[in-house]
């Protein structure tokens, strides 16, 4: 099915592969089908006879509960009413002696799972004259194309002479030094190229008119400016910087903001000040009372042992006399 060229071709080889791979039993149309893949396989020809009963049209729409892409594909279609005609016709047939040896019907549920949906993707139908599928093409016989395959030998054989030859097997380069070795490397095949089929190469070299250069004359502008200029012939940058006004707002607005802060900081801190010397000097006041009452309360206790001595003198000398009497 892979070299495959047209959509017929493709659709008899399925339909002798499901007669092959759903059958249980060995019937007519098995052997018919087998002796078609083999002779298919050998000389890449399939007989007009035999799978014409295989591509009965039948009345089928995609299926509504379908999400997927292969699913809604329209060749899934066309490939699945193919095995309900085979399966059909195996039906028929009553011929249960013999099993088949072929007998694997998971071939044919990979095939609709992951390849039937996008058939044109892999196979040899887009590489013909695609106006055969047109639908105001001529009702004559469809020629097949000689080509069934392409490859990407050529790619391939780029990536190798880029990594092995122009890189030098250099990896994880800067993407101007890979562009710088790349274009001198196509510039030199280009060269190389139309040296070598004798192609004129389209390079206009820079030529200056001499003409001009002889007649023309030396000019000085005239000096129009009388006033003396400050300014250098370099540029000088601003020392104000233009704002906008919204800007300008939002910084004064800030340093305004800032200069209370700044005054209240310092009102703050003259009120600590003030409030340190009073409480100072209460604590002085303090001081120098507590030191008057303890002198007066020395003074007193003083006092008071001097009387305690004198009436004790005194009481001793009434003593005394008394004795002597």
């Amino acid at each position: 099915m892979i070299n495959s060229t047209s959509l017929n071709s493709a659709l008899q080889i399925f339909g002798h592969m499901s007669a092959v791979f759903l059958a249980e039993y060995s019937s007519p149309t098995v052997r018919k089908s087998l002796r078609a893949l083999q002779d298919h396989i050998q000389k890449n020809h399939l007989p007009d006879d035999i799978a014409s009963d295989f591509l009965k049209p039948e009345d089928t729409e995609p299926s509504r509960k379908a999400n997927t892409l292969l699913r809604n594909s329209p060749f899934h279609v066309d490939f699945k009413t193919v095995q309900r005609n085979v399966e059909s016709m195996l039906e028929e047939e009553d011929n249960k002696t013999e099993e088949n040896p072929y007998h694997c019907p998971e071939v044919i549920n990979v095939l609709f799972r992951d390849y039937l949906g996008i058939f044109p993707l892999w196979s040899g139908v887009m590489l013909g004259d695609l106006a055969m599928y047109a639908t105001d093409a001529p009702s004559k016989e469809k020629a097949e194309s000689a080509c069934t395959r392409q490859t990407n030998c050529h790619a391939e054989n780029w990536f190798g002479i880029v990594k092995n030859n122009i890189l030098q097997k250099e990896r994880f380069l800067r993407p101007g030094v890979f562009i710088q070795k790349l274009h001198a490397s196509l510039r030199a095949r280009y060269m190389e190229h139309s040296l070598q089929y004798g192609l004129t190469l389209n390079q206009k070299p820079l030529r200056c008119r001499v003409d001009l250069l002889d007649h023309s004359e030396e000019q000085w502008a005239k000096r129009t400016v009388t006033s003396r200029q400050t300014k250098t012939k370099y540029f000088d940058p601003p020392k104000n910087l233009p704002t906008p006004k919204a800007v300008k707002w939002k910084k004064m607005k800030a340093t305004r903001q800032k200069s209370k802060n700044t005054a209240n900081k310092n009102t703050s801190e003259e009120e600590k000040h003030k409030d340190f010397q009073t409480k100072k000097t209460a604590k002085r006041e303090d001081g120098s009372k507590r030191s008057k009452l303890s002198g007066k309360n020395t003074a007193n206790t003083n006092t008071s042992d001097e009387e305690k001595h004198k009436d004790f003198q005194t009481k001793k000398t009434a003593k005394v006399r008394i004795m002597d009497f």
